[in-house]
């Protein structure tokens, strides 16, 4: 017998090369978070500013979340890219007519921009090289070699970055080093505040807090600034802005309206992503909380897509689960060739969601009511608030000095 926290829904038979992680092309997370935690910041604090009259920005195209990441009525793949195939045996009708295109006619290279290149490839390579020699300098680039000789693909992003990541050449290292010891010669100390725990009628007057309609719609606005495409180096740990894999796409995101549970309002956030970094989506929630609580303008969200580096903390991850992994392509093949199921959640939604409810969002909700963790994260990152000054301001700008904490005596 399984504990009641394990639960099997439905049995399918699958091909057998399919892999649950290496086919899953997309995966669709949620994020639970009070809403007291959006309560403005003590005045002892460096970032406690006035609600500022942003405009509604209504010439921004991704202005508002592309939403129907909550739609539980179909809980299948949500892509935004569907099958050519399927669509046409729904709609027999439609004839694809192809237009006839001109051939192309390929002309042959000029001796001397021949001769040109070939003088390139002796330089590179030191020698005079062929065609096939070019296309084994490109592979060594691209594959490694195991220890066996056999040559395989390289892993997937995230492995490969996590790898990249901790193996810092000692250069780096030491260049990291004389920067931070350059930065500290002319920084400002502070000494951290000591903002001291919550008597018991704060307690009650942050449980009872309810998210105004416009912080809710500021919130909403700030986090369709994380959809589409973007340089996450801010957002991974040791990551460089000059790394080509820190760029990755957020397939779409949504916000659903709040929820009491136990009397604690709760907001529910999810997000599709292909790839996503540890820490990652923490660092998002993180920086989407500071930004609404402190009124600072969200163009600061764009901003942190830059080449500047800014310190983000990671919120609390006992609210983070995984949602839905997503197999569009398998689910392609399957329906082509119609010797396996599709792998989806559609038909056992509602098993699913009332075992989600009961055995996860049930004692997340407990957790949090009896421990309070969202507060003590909060209340410390108050104590080493102007840590964050750097891009938690009035303008919505990074600025290029920051702080650091004095050493105590």
């Amino acid at each position: 017998m399984i504990p009641a926290s394990i639960r099997i829904f439905k049995i399918i038979a699958v091909d057998s090369n399919f892999s649950a992680r290496k086919n899953c092309e997309a995966r669709t997370y949620e994020y639970l978070v009070p809403s007291y935690v959006f309560t403005p910041p003590p005045e002892a604090t460096m970032y406690c500013f006035a609600p500022l009259n942003e405009p509604d920005d209504d010439f921004i195209i991704d202005n508002e979340p592309a939403g129907g990441l909550f739609n539980t009525h179909a809980r299948q793949s949500l892509s935004r890219r569907k099958t050519l195939k399927k669509a046409l045996k729904q709609h027999p009708e439609v004839v694809l007519e192809r237009k006839p295109t001109a051939p192309k006619i390929s002309e042959p290279m000029p001796v001397e921009k021949k001769n040109f290149w070939q003088k390139i490839m002796e330089k590179l390579f030191g020698k005079k090289s062929n065609g096939s020699d070019q296309l084994k300098a490109v592979l060594n680039d691209t594959l490694r070699r195991t220890d066996s000789g056999r040559v395989v693909e390289e892993e997937t992003f995230a492995v490969t970055l996590k790898r990249t990541m901790s193996k810092k050449g000692s250069d780096v290292i030491k260049r990291d080093i004389e920067e931070q010891e350059q930065f500290l010669k002319g920084v400002k100390a502070f000494e951290p505040l000591d903002i001291p725990e919550p008597s018991e009628k704060l307690i009650q007057h942050l449980q009872a807090y309810r998210m105004p309609e416009k912080q809710f719609i500021n919130l909403k606005k700030t986090l369709a600034m994380f959809n589409g495409t973007h340089n996450w180096h801010n957002y991974i740990p040791n990551a460089t802005q000059d790394d080509p894999r820190n760029f990755m796409r957020i397939i779409n995101v949504d916000m659903a309206e709040p929820e009491l549970h136990n009397g604690l309002e709760w907001i529910r956030v999810k997000m599709q992503v292909h790839n996503v970094a540890k820490y990652q989506i923490r660092r998002m929630m993180a920086m989407l909380i500071q930004v609404v609580r402190t009124n600072t303008p969200r163009s600061v969200v764009a901003n942190s897509f830059s080449i500047n580096q800014i310190d983000i903390p990671e919120a609390p991850g006992f609210t983070l689960i995984l949602d839905e992994p997503h197999y569009n392509s398998y689910n392609a093949d399957a329906l082509q060739t119609k010797q396996f199921t599709t792998v989806n959640f559609g038909s056992t939604n509602a098993d699913v969601e009332k075992f989600r409810d009961t055995e996860i969002f049930a004692s997340i909700f407990d957790y949090e009511l009896q421990n309070m963790e969202f507060e003590q994260w909060i209340r410390q990152i108050d104590n080493y608030s102007f840590l964050y000054t750097q891009y938690l301001n009035q303008n919505g700008v990074i600025q290029k000095t920051r702080n650091v904490v004095k050493e105590q005596q």
